[in-house]
């Protein structure tokens, strides 16, 4: 089973379910590492190809015009394409579950099995949306608390 990761709230089945990738901005995240990070997120085996390209969800923003169609691999984790450019131009966090797999990994994505053995294998969203729904659920909490505290 591959742990599906960064994919967005759209219109349609899982992804109704997924977050907005705005919900999840913390600047200065990982800023030691984050050369790594995006090296290891762009040198993903490719896996799955979509039609059409996938822009990005960020208002205004150019340099995402098109974040690609495909779908990369390490064997264990599976994410769009376009993430790097989330985590690089719009201070996008990962959960430090994935992190740890880049460091055990040596920050080099692993062989992995031919894609179509890989292909057989089902995807699994269920970490990703309770991650990133706590997330939201912290920065909720967080941003009402501070503002009770002000107006107090």
């Amino acid at each position: 089973m591959l742990k599906a990761i960064g994919f967005w709230r759209d219109t349609h089945g899982v992804f109704r379910r997924c977050p907005r990738p705005q919900w999840l901005v913390q600047r200065g995240w990982h800023a030691a590492e984050s050369e790594r990070i995006l090296r290891y997120l762009r040198s993903g085996h490719d896996f799955a190809a979509c039609c059409g390209w996938s822009t990005c969800r960020f208002r205004g923003c150019r340099e995402g015009e098109r974040n690609g169609a495909g779908n990369f691999t390490d064997g264990e984790w599976y994410w769009p394409e376009g993430l790097a450019h989330y985590v690089r131009h719009h201070a996008v966090i990962l959960p430090e579950e994935f992190i740890e797999t880049m460091r055990a990994n040596d920050w080099q994505v692993p062989a992995v099995a031919e894609p179509v053995e890989i292909a057989k294998r089902t995807f699994d969203y269920t970490f990703w949306l309770d991650w990133a729904g706590q997330q939201q659920r912290q920065r909720w909490y967080h941003f009402w608390r501070l503002a009770f505290y002000r107006a107090a």
